[in-house]
C-alpha cells in the first residue's frame, strides 16, 4: 500500500538560511491490512511523514508511493484524523457527520441516508442530537473519523 524509500525532509529557517533536517532516509513499507505507529519525542518528524503520507507535503528526496504511485497532493483514498477531532461544537453529532455533504449537490434524502448510514458505521446510533461536549473521547474520534471523506468508504 505504502512505500518509503530513502525518504528525506528538510525545511528552510524563516530568519536566516539555516535549514531543520525533519526527516533522513526513512525507508519503510506497509501493506494492506496492516497497521502501523508512529511512536517518538516530540520534533521527531513524526507528523512530517504523516504529511507526506496524506500527500500535504512532499520529501525534499526519496520516493513516497501509494499503491505504486508517487504521492504528490492529498487524495479521497488517504486520509489523516487529527489529534484534536476537529469537531465543530456547536453541531451535533449529526450534524458534523454531515458537514461536508452540504457541499455536494445531493437531496436532503440522500444526504440525511449516508449520515444515517455513517453514524451507524461508527456506532453511535442514539447520539445523532448530542454535542461533541456531551460525548466521550472516543466518541468524538468516531464523529470526526465518520466525517472524513473516504475514511468510511466501506459504510
Amino acid at each position: 500500500m505504502f512505500s518509503f524509500n530513502e525518504i528525506s525532509k528538510s525545511y528552510k529557517g524563516r530568519a536566516d538560511s539555516t535549514t531543520c533536517l525533519a526527516l533522513s532516509n526513512v525507508t519503510f513499507d506497509v501493506r494492506d491490512g496492516e497497521f502501523l505507529c508512529l511512536i517518538g519525542p516530540s520534533g521527531c518528524g513524526k507528523s512530517t511523514l504523516l504529511n507526506i503520507m496524506a500527500g500535504f507535503d512532499r520529501p525534499s528526496s526519496g520516493n513516497a508511493l501509494f499503491r505504486g504511485s508517487q504521492i504528490e497532493d492529498p487524495g479521497p483514498d488517504r486520509t489523516v484524523i487529527f489529534q484534536d477531532y476537529g469537531l465543530y461544537p456547536w453541531l451535533t453529532v449529526e450534524e458534523n457527520v454531515g458537514f461536508a455533504l452540504n457541499a455536494k449537490s445531493l437531496s436532503k434524502q440522500e444526504r440525511r441516508q449516508i449520515i444515517a448510514r455513517l453514524v451507524d458505521f461508527v456506532r453511535l446510533n442514539g447520539f445523532e442530537d448530542r454535542f461533541p461536549d456531551e460525548l466521550s473521547g472516543g466518541m468524538r474520534q468516531r464523529v470526526s473519523l465518520a466525517r472524513e471523506p473516504g475514511a468510511c468508504a466501506g459504510a
